[in-house]
């Protein structure tokens, strides 16, 4: 931007400088104006950019945070074979935590054993039994 600011007033100085005609003056302010408004146009968007540009690289460290440190999801997902039985993969059964959101995955035979299962995430209890104490 600063290139154009400065090519701006080089022609501003020669033209003031040259011999023209109004109506070639006329013509050179008409662009002049037209360029100048470009320039500032031109530096708006600089700006806007360099704003989003910081948005992104703010969300991006913002979910590289958040997948660093969710160990948890990804034990689930390489301990999970698909080429399981069907009868294997009948007896598990997927929950999402009311609280925090996250997936659970038991197997049938420990859930039942499970008195109180709970978020190995937020500790909240998976199932509300319905009675307020």
């Amino acid at each position: 931007m600063a290139d154009i600011a400065k090519k701006l007033e080089a022609m501003k100085t020669l033209a003031g400088q040259t011999q023209m005609s109004e109506q070639y003056r006329a013509l050179y302010q008409a662009m002049e104006a037209v360029m100048t408004e470009i320039a500032q146009q031109l530096s708006e968007n600089e700006r806007a950019f360099d704003e989003y540009a910081q948005i992104v690289e703010d969300m991006d460290a913002f979910l590289a945070d958040l997948t660093s440190g969710d160990e948890d999801e990804s034990e689930f997902e390489e301990g999970f074979d698909a080429d399981e039985d069907e009868d294997e993969a009948e007896a598990l059964l997927e929950f999402e935590c009311p609280q925090c959101g996250y997936r659970i995955v038991y197997d049938v035979q420990s859930l039942a054993a499970d008195a109180e299962p709970r978020c190995p995430k937020c500790a909240a209890p998976l199932f509300d039994d319905g009675l307020d104490a």
